[in-house]
């Protein structure tokens, strides 16, 4: 979005912890069609930029349709749409669906290496010391010398109840 030269504020008022889009991942599949019309109907498209209103609604048409071609034709929704889970009373299971974890330890692993491309040997050399910490982890945790960490339960995001509303109207 930021490519399409949306402003941040507007992408963060839609993206953030309180945005709209964070319904797309709990309401039914066979719903997402509908779902992006009630953001787009909540969403202001339009802000402030220099003391003038500027409309972005034709950038967020270009954002709406890569997210309908790759996020609900290219990938499987039920990849990233989790209320099938929610619907089985599984959500318990559900501990963390994101790849964070996976990019700050890519982020740390990188903070080893003074090239892109580093030789063999001292790739090695590395990935040894990576599993002898992870392993001198695991062990402190068993002797108790280290608390496991604890990853508690996310608050979901809440769906506002005029969505339901506006689900019935359409």
């Amino acid at each position: 979005m930021l490519k399409e030269h949306i402003p941040a504020d507007l992408i963060s008022e839609l993206m953030g912890p309180d945005g709209l889009i964070n319904i797309l991942p709990l309401v039914p599949v066979t719903e997402l069609h509908v779902a992006i019309q009630y953001i787009r109907s909540k969403f202001n498209e339009k802000t402030i930029v220099e003391g003038k209103e500027k409309d972005y609604t034709s950038k967020f048409d270009l954002f709406w349709s890569y997210f309908e071609k790759v996020w609900m034709r290219d990938y499987d929704s039920n990849l990233w749409n989790i209320s099938s889970i929610i619907a089985s009373g599984q959500l318990e299971e559900l501990v963390n669906r994101t790849n964070n974890a996976l990019e700050r330890y890519n982020r740390h692993l990188h903070e080893h290496f003074s090239t892109p491309h580093p030789n063999m040997v001292f790739f090695a050399q590395v990935i040894r010391q990576e599993a002898n910490a992870y392993v001198t982890t695991v062990e402190d945790i068993k002797k108790q010398r280290k608390a496991r960490l604890v990853h508690t339960l996310q608050p979901l995001f809440i769906i506002p109840q005029d969505y339901y509303e506006f689900v019935r109207i359409e």
